[in-house]
């Protein structure tokens, strides 16, 4: 494990991979490049345990909240496809799967389930298209490109509940899905390590930025559920509708002065 700081620098994983453990982090890094080391390490981490055959398991408190937001993750879908007639139904489904999806990933990667020497390890991280020796390219994949979407979301929705919707209120769940994530990587990047001292080595940033980043993904799908009404005529599960009308005028009006004659009652000749 390294004992000297970092410096942060754009394009380079050094600083970031210093601070926690990436699943990136053993495929780059100064050390790996010049000397052809196992790659750049944290320089604090949580425990490992040993489960059973003697494996070593990574980062087990960050794997609690894997499995966890797996499950969130099966939950919010279902409740989702539920609602057959909600618009932005397909998108948002989507964006769960890749959720869902990225979760399984880092679990199987930042457990040690793949080890980092198997040639697997480099095709699940899609880092073969890319140079270790200039990873700026995904650099800009791994990060710049992630945060300047999420911006364009958060601006997007706001703009939407402004000018077309009369609530407001659907804003706290955006901005409190915003701070989370923000709080995520302060808790990553910023104070991994000192976590990690403080609490001698039995949890690191990368346990508190999943978590955050699980409540953020909450609040994205509470936000939806806030502004997305579905067409009750079409609602699936729920009892039958039942319509009264509520015109006092029509309350005095005596229903047999709109009495019809039925066919039966009609005389043939």
């Amino acid at each position: 494990m390294s004992t000297t700081s970092t410096a942060f620098a754009f394009g380079s994983f050094d600083y970031l991979c210093s601070q926690v453990a990436l699943p990136a982090c053993p495929l780059l890094g100064s050390s790996r490049i010049s000397a052809g080391g196992p790659g750049s390490e944290p320089l604090c981490y949580s425990r490992n345990i040993n489960v059973v055959g003697g494996l070593l398991v990574f980062e087990p408190g960050a794997l609690a909240v894997h499995l966890a937001a797996i499950v969130v993750a099966a939950i919010i879908i279902f409740n989702i496809k539920s609602k057959y007639t909600a618009v932005g139904r397909k998108e948002i489904v989507f964006f769960f799967y890749m959720y869902g999806l990225t979760v399984i990933f880092e679990f199987l990667l930042v457990s040690n389930f793949v080890p980092t020497a198997s040639v697997v390890y480099p095709q699940a991280l899609i880092t073969s298209p890319f140079s270790a020796d200039s990873p700026i390219g995904l650099y800009i994949v791994y990060l710049v490109f992630p945060a300047l979407m999420i911006i364009v979301y958060v601006v997007m929705q706001v703009i939407m509940v402004v000018y077309t919707l009369d609530s407001r209120w659907s804003l706290g769940d955006l901005f409190a899905g915003a701070i989370f994530f923000i709080i995520g990587i302060v808790f990553q990047f910023a104070v991994s390590v000192d976590i990690c001292q403080l609490t001698t080595h039995y949890a690191d940033g990368l346990f508190f930025c999943t978590f955050c980043t699980l409540l953020a993904v909450m609040m994205v799908y509470k936000f939806w559920d806030s502004i997305t009404k579905e067409d009750l005529e079409f609602a699936v599960g729920g009892g039958a509708n039942v319509w009264e009308i509520k015109d006092p005028l029509l309350n005095d009006v005596d229903d047999t002065e709109f009495d019809v004659p039925s066919a039966r009652s009609q005389p043939r000749y």
